[in-house]
């Protein structure tokens, strides 16, 4: 990995941070959308698993109280038709409805609004010869029932004995249906706790629940900010709401499988990434396997030609000039060293060319001790002989040294010009070589 990645000119190392980049970007986009769908598509389950809660807690309310009001209502009914004998019988007639009765904590008789009898007497002692008048907050739901001339349930109230409860009155009155003379009431007070408990609404798990009678809240912490399920209570003469909202910061299970499609998102784009680097290394390897030079690797033969024809059959087609190399003396250097310090030579000469030229520019190894330079825009005659001058001076400073070999290396250069856009390729390569065999030339006959 390393090695490849140093191995990539600048600009494929460029190409490969942008597209790393919008890669990492499209990949973020991903995973979030990702989160996202399972988040609403788990929270729309819990939903809809909270609104069958919440329904089920409503019908369990409404059946509870109906239940023990209607077996309360034929108490009632038995003190409207002989309240005397209701007053006598009271702790049979009571005993039989309470047996019946699911949530019903007891129940009291009040003729005059004054609390004369209870069932069961034991823990209710106190509230014996309660005067509803003298309680404001209960003797207003006590006006309520007379009015309305039917039972009335209210509450949670404080209660006289101790604790909080709901309580459902029933008017008597003597001359039923007139309903004109009134004689008291009856009063069945329900375990307003028991009640909450056997209904299931202490059971709804990962939501915020709060049952409400107008302004009173009678279970939960206070109102809720746009509740998921509002859902109204009918009760008799009365009208709550239960409504309920989904806690999924503290639901275990929406975070579980939430954290679950984002590590799995996220591996999936990590996997993704893996596979088109992977991709892109076997295609970049492939590619400079075909286009390199497998000894000196830099290109060969084939990608010159097709770099030099690019150029001139491009668009704009800029003027280069084409350097045509080739060693002095490297037949010698193969048979007195050896292959392998020749090999070693023609590395050399390769990076030390590659090092004189610009990424836009071009160095090839075309066979031997051949090589090519293709300068862009470096086409007038001081241009091109600064670069004669550079490699030059590049030899005649850097020798080649393997072991205890020290060598010099001697170049000759021929240079063609494309200035204008009647130049061929074939033109370019024979005229550089020309000059670079009369150069080979003068130089040998230098050294004689």
């Amino acid at each position: 990995m390393k090695r490849f990645l140093q191995d990539l000119k600048a600009s494929e190392k460029k190409r490969l941070f942008v597209v790393s980049l919008v890669f990492l970007m499209v990949s973020i986009v991903f995973v979030r959308f990702v989160t996202q769908e399972v988040f609403e598509r788990i929270a729309k389950e819990q939903k809809h698993e909270l609104e069958s809660q919440v329904s089920l807690v409503r019908a369990n309310i409404e059946a509870a109280i109906f239940m023990d009001t209607y077996l309360a209502d034929s108490l009632a009914m038995i003190v409207t038709i002989n309240p005397e004998l209701a007053l006598k019988e009271w702790h049979s007639i009571s005993e039989k409805v309470l047996t019946k009765a699911q949530y019903v904590r007891n129940m009291g008789i009040a003729p005059n609004d004054i609390l004369s009898n209870v069932y069961p007497l034991e823990g209710n002692e106190r509230a014996i010869g309660l005067d509803f008048r003298t309680r404001p907050e209960q003797y207003a739901s006590v006006l309520n029932a007379r009015e309305l001339g039917r039972v009335h349930i209210t509450g949670p109230v404080n209660l006289v004995q101790g604790g909080k409860a709901i309580i459902a009155r029933y008017p008597i009155f003597t001359d039923f249906p007139l309903n004109q003379d009134y004689w008291g009431g009856v009063s069945i007070v329900f375990d307003y706790q028991s009640m909450l408990t056997a209904v299931g609404i202490r059971d709804i798990r990962n939501a915020y629940v709060t049952l409400s009678k107008g302004n009173t809240i009678l279970y939960g912490d206070g109102f809720l900010d746009k509740p998921d399920i509002q859902l109204p209570i009918h009760l008799p003469n009365s009208k709550w709401r239960l409504e309920a909202k989904a806690d999924f910061a503290n639901n275990l299970d929406v975070t579980r499988y939430t954290m679950l499609a984002c590590v799995s998102a996220i591996s999936l784009c990590v996997m993704a990434y893996v596979i088109a680097f992977l991709m892109f290394r076997g295609y970049t390897n492939t590619r400079r396997h075909a286009l390199q030079d497998e000894l000196t690797h830099i290109s060969n033969r084939r990608h010159a030609i097709q770099y030099i024809r690019n150029t001139l059959n491009s668009r704009t087609k800029p003027p280069f000039s084409l350097f045509s190399i080739d060693l002095n003396g490297f037949k010698k250097v193969n048979d007195t060293y050896g292959h392998n310090i020749g090999d070693e030579y023609l590395k050399f000469v390769a990076e030390g060319l590659a090092s004189l030229i610009r990424e836009t520019d071009l160095v090839a190894r075309i066979g031997g001790d051949e090589f090519i330079i293709v300068l862009i825009d470096v086409h007038k005659s001081g241009q091109v002989k600064a670069v004669l001058d550079k490699i030059e001076r590049y030899f005649a400073t850097h020798p080649f040294i393997a072991n205890d070999i020290v060598l010099y290396v001697s170049v000759a250069i021929g240079v063609a010009i494309a200035s204008d856009r009647k130049a061929t390729l074939d033109d370019l390569l024979v005229q550089a070589d020309e000059e670079m065999y009369q150069d080979k030339y003068a130089k040998k006959q230098a050294r004689t």
